[in-house]
């Protein structure tokens, strides 16, 4: 039997293999589907957030880097918190935004390595418990600096697309439906214009619509996937945080996730630049 995987113009996320027996084409079932699903609701006006610690600047910090992270409208309870980007990395989990995180402290915690030397892009997002980012007014709060040292031709553009990928990430149960979940900055999706491309493993689609996306018909293992923002023709957009890769897996057996690293006593943060108002939401 000869197997062809064909993509319907229309709606490339549900490519279909075709099996031809006899001269006939007979559709066999596509392993992996993307679904669009309904944001989670809020319960009050949309958040606004905005990194205070560290704030840009010329100067190389050196020794401990705190990030100080200003939410309002969001009071991260049952299980809502803000995710901490550093720079392609996966997602920090902050569950108390109302105080600093020691940044070496957490990524040991979180992601195994610490802060190397060099230039860094922050990012900061609302999060539902279930691991979707908000959706509603400007979710993506951003800073940089440099530690230690600046990094050589370092540039970071914050008027630029923006795609801040959070899910999916790390392990998750055979059958259980998995998250594909982004925020976006500086660009909107639509039918006719930008969108983003994924492709797990095999199969590949497009998200034409802000919104968050369940993975269904994972097999058990590891799975590559990669996002990309790109426009109406395929073509990628410019931007340094516009596209992305990781490894997730799907077991019986997950090993445990990282705990919370330990929250710092609260400490005075040192006076910088003043910090002009939250934006308003759209």
């Amino acid at each position: 039997m000869t197997v062809h995987q064909l993509a319907s113009p229309s709606r490339p996320a549900e490519a279909l293999c075709l099996g031809v027996i006899a001269g006939a084409l007979l559709p066999l079932v596509r392993a992996i589907e993307v679904v669009e699903v309904p944001p989670a609701p809020l319960q009050g006006p949309a958040p606004q957030i905005a990194i205070v610690s560290p704030l840009p600047s010329a100067k190389a910090l050196s020794g401990r880097v705190l990030v100080a992270v200003r939410v309002v409208h969001w009071p991260a309870a049952g299980g809502d918190r803000v995710d901490l980007f550093v720079d392609d990395e996966p997602a920090i989990p902050i569950p108390d935004a109302s105080r600093p995180v020691d940044l070496e402290h957490a990524m040991q915690a979180h992601l195994g390595h610490g802060l190397s030397r060099g230039s860094h892009v922050l990012r900061a997002v609302p999060v539902h418990a279930s691991g979707e980012s908000v959706k509603e007014g400007r979710p993506v709060a951003w800073s940089w600096f440099h530690f230690e040292e600046k990094t050589p031709a370092f540039s970071f553009d914050p008027t630029e697309p923006m795609l801040t990928w959070g899910r999916p990430e790390g392990c998750r149960a055979p059958g259980e439906p998995v998250l594909l979940d982004f925020a976006l900055s500086n660009v909107d999706l639509s039918p006719s214009g930008a969108r983003v491309r994924w492709t797990i493993d095999r199969d590949w689609g497009e998200i034409v619509h802000f919104a968050p996306h369940r993975i269904l018909g994972l097999a058990p293992g590891d799975h590559a996937i990669q996002v990309a923002l790109t426009d109406a023709n395929g073509v990628p957009l410019s931007g340094r945080f516009v596209e992305g890769a990781r490894t997730f897996t799907v077991a019986s057996t997950c090993p445990a996730p990282h705990g919370d690293a330990p929250p710092l006593d609260p400490l005075p943060l040192r006076p910088g630049p003043a910090m002009p108002p939250l934006p308003e939401a759209d």
